[in-house]
């Protein structure tokens, strides 16, 4: 309704998204009816500061803090009266009043009834009965059904009271069009039902066109025994309880009716709908298994047309719904499953496709090279228009088994990703300066976070998963709303750029890390800053907080690991040993293991109470930039320059795993707290996410439009942060972006001059600037 057009959202958290973002600078009054649950109202109360909400419930917990409540009594004598007679020509007489009282103390004066009553009344009076003759043919209706005073409080005795007061409705119908009525019962809660679609299903069981189809909608309304016809937009919406009503009334006959809509559209192949039809690309999956065709659904959607069709129709993430929905009844289909995971795989690159020839040829080079797959990519080769390139050899950017999937919405660089306590969502952090929020099951962006007027650089989630806390090049901190998006705080007071942040487990401290070469750490209520840890002698690239939250472990571009007290802020033991700068530090669930990740290509494993050294791990080829720890504690996660991460044994420090699928450096990384999966951040400008098990991928994340260089984890497991911005060159001198200086000549003797842009503390310099002698300099991080 806010920009005409149909949406393909698979889930309540995209299209609580995509609301969000069409509600901003409008000025709407906004209606939120009935509301039972809190979890059903908060989609609709984000952005729009613009909008008011009217909120009715009769629930007063589910309001959120600081509304102005109004409370409305239960309906009046009155206006139940006024109810029962609207729209019955002479119900107002004085001689019809007190049968109008009677009818409608009898119906407990409860909404649904009256209307079905009144619809029973108007229609009588509609055939040129009079009111009061109405008003005694319904009463004595109920009499027969045996309707008598009920408790509306009871559920059972509400259902008896509808169905005996809908038989009332009823008697006013032909048997034919009760028939038609009851078979509404296979249409899902709360959904608009498209007229065209009734005329398939009435067409097969009644002989109905379109214009039969459409009077005999309108009379159901008139009846009230539908909540809503809408003849402009050619629909009608069933009210929820005469829906439960009427499945319970089919009882076993639901089945063949649901074969006798599916049969309507006379296809042997699903893949044929047209890609205009309104209702049956978002409910063939429900109905399939409703009719007791699941092998129908498995062959549907084993269809390449048919996932290629649908993703022109909907999106790749509505196909990749109904091949989950399929592989959920058939977890023993190896096929499905494969199919499922690299079609999720491939998902951010089908969605960019128009036509068909183009996207079916991409979806088909991508699959063909899967043994387990040919039968099904032989079978699309005669449905892919010609002519078309295929690849004579596997796709050279095929992604690691591992991948689970790529997402794909930053405009740069992506430097650091977090994931929610509940493993639910994931918060990514890019040079583009913004955050963004994804749905970790879907990969489907959710929500931007806008306001760092410069690259931002990492990200925590409270353990609470109420706020988030990003770190930039700005040189602040700044405090979201998660389920909003809105900026709560921002925290100024670092003098160079903030590199790193960290959440404590009880979320009411925030502590950063800076180039300034200090750590502070900040009351998350109020954003007032507490304490300022100075130790270190270079910048420090990051952070973490015990699970206790009595110490915060840092790592500095000075070579060593810093302990310190939490509450008082004094340094408590330093940690050395590497022999570069230390990117990042995660600090194991148990808090007794502190893993450190350094530019001398190794990370290092130490014992959190005595600071000594345990174990070196070695196997990396680039610099280290980050490491962290399963919340089980079990497994260590490395990110690197040489564009691999690697999982290694945290009891044994044996390498158990390379994951490899981004074309450029690893910067960050994170794991979910159930340890099943790892998201990784790149210069590439994407997040992977990467099945912890298998090593399979899940999802590609894009959209960032530069370099992603690190990531944090949420409290309930580690937390890790960037790595500083630092350019190294061939002669293994640095050059930093601290000092404010625009550019640096350099001169390297054996290798003549070289030039390279240093530019401002609040910017970082670039891999691709050239040296004067026409070599590159190759950039730290």
């Amino acid at each position: 309704m806010l920009n005409q057009e149909r949406p393909g959202f698979t889930d309540t958290i995209a299209a609580a998204s995509r609301l969000a973002e069409l509600l901003a600078d409008r000025d709407i009054l906004l209606v939120v009816d009935d509301v039972w649950d809190a979890t059903h109202l908060k989609p609709f109360l984000q952005n729009g500061k613009r909008c008011a909400r009217l909120v009715t419930t009769r629930n007063e917990d589910v309001l959120p803090a600081n509304v102005q409540s109004q409370i409305v009594d239960a309906m009046l004598s009155d206006q139940a009266v006024q109810l029962l007679g609207a729209g019955v020509e002479g119900a107002g007489q004085p001689s019809n009043e007190r049968a109008l009282r009677l009818l409608s103390a009898r119906l407990g004066e409860w909404p649904l009834l009256l209307k079905l009553a009144n619809g029973s009344l108007r229609e009588r009076v509609r055939k040129n009965q009079s009111a009061s003759d109405a008003l005694t043919y319904v009463n004595e209706a109920l009499d027969e059904c045996g309707l008598t005073i009920f408790d509306a409080r009871d559920a059972q005795d509400r259902s008896q009271a509808v169905a005996k007061t809908l038989s009332v409705s009823f008697q006013l119908l032909t048997e034919d069009e009760y028939t038609r009525y009851t078979e509404l019962a296979i249409f899902p809660e709360d959904i608009v039902i498209p007229l065209a679609t009734l005329q398939k299903l009435w067409g097969v069981t009644g002989g109905l066109g379109k214009i039969k189809t459409e009077k005999l909608c309108e009379a159901f309304f008139r009846l009230s025994l539908v909540l809503s016809f809408d003849p402009t937009t050619h629909t009608i919406r069933l009210h929820d309880v005469i829906r439960s009503y009427l499945q319970q009334e089919m009882g076993v006959a639901l089945p063949a009716l649901h074969a006798h809509l599916l049969d309507a559209y006379a296809l042997t192949r699903w893949a044929d709908l047209p890609g205009d039809e309104p209702y049956l690309w978002d409910h063939l999956a429900e109905h399939l298994v409703a009719a007791g065709r699941l092998a129908e659904l498995v062959a549907a959607v084993k269809d390449l047309r048919y996932l290629a069709n649908k993703t022109l129709a909907r999106t790749a993430y509505a196909a990749e719904a109904d091949l989950a929905f399929a592989e959920q009844r058939v977890p023993s289909d190896v096929p499905l499953r494969l199919l499922k995971r690299n079609f999720a795989n491939m998902g951010h690159l089908l969605n960019n496709w128009r036509t068909y020839h183009l996207l079916a040829a991409v979806l088909y080079s991508r699959l063909v090279h899967l043994q387990e797959l040919s039968e099904l990519c032989q079978a699309f080769e005669q449905d892919i228009p010609r002519p078309y390139l295929a690849s004579w050899h596997p796709l050279p950017d095929l992604p690691d088994p591992a991948l689970i999937r790529t997402l794909d919405w930053h405009t740069s660089s992506v430097m650091g990703c977090a994931i929610g306590p509940a493993g639910d969502i994931i918060v990514s952090a890019s040079d583009d300066g913004t955050l963004k929020v994804w749905d970790a099951r879907t990969g489907e962006g959710q929500r931007t976070l806008r306001g760092h007027i410069d690259e931002v650089n990492g990200c925590a989630i409270s353990q609470a998963g109420d706020f988030i806390v990003s770190a930039s090049d700005d040189g602040t901190l700044k405090v979201w709303d998660t389920s909003t998006g809105e900026e709560r705080l921002t925290l100024s007071g670092h003098t160079g750029v903030v590199s790193g942040c960290a959440i404590s487990p009880a979320g009411d401290s925030i502590v950063s890390s800076s180039y300034d070469q200090t750590l502070k750490v900040w009351n998350t209520r109020t954003g007032e800053e507490r304490l300022t840890l100075s130790g270190h002698i270079g910048g420090v690239n990051g952070c973490a907080i015990s699970p206790s939250g009595g110490t915060i472990v840092s790592a500095s571009d000075d070579g060593t690991l810093k302990m310190w007290d939490a509450d008082s802020g004094e340094e408590q033991r330093t940690l050395s040993g590497h022999t570069g700068g230390v990117s990042g530090c995660a600090i194991s669930p148990s808090g007794d293991t502190i893993v450190s990740a350094s530019y001398d290509l190794t990370l290092k494993v130490w014992d959190a109470d005595s600071g000594e050294e345990r174990r070196t791990l070695s196997g990396h080829t680039g610099e280290v930039f980050g490491c962290a720890i399963s919340a089980l504690g079990d497994f260590i996660v490395s990110a690197s320059n040489d564009w691999k991460l690697k999982m290694w044994n945290a009891d044994t420090g044996e390498e158990q795993r390379t994951l490899r699928g981004h074309t450029d450096r690893v910067f960050g990384y994170a794991i979910s707290p159930k340890g099943d999966y790892i998201v990784s951040t790149s210069r590439d400008q994407t997040l992977k996410v990467w099945d912890a098990r298998t090593g399979e991928e899940q999802l590609t994340l894009r959209g960032h439009t530069d370099t992603v260089e690190g990531c944090a984890i949420s409290p309930r497991a580690t937390t890790s942060c960037r790595p500083p911005l630092t350019t190294r060159l061939r002669c293994g001198m640095h050059i930093r972006g601290r000092n404010g200086a625009r550019c640096a000549d350099i001169c390297i003797g054996c290798e003549g001059v070289r030039s390279a842009r240093q530019e401002t503390s609040s910017h970082r310099p670039r891999m691709t600037e050239r040296s004067k002698c026409g070599m590159r300099a190759r950039e730290h991080v």
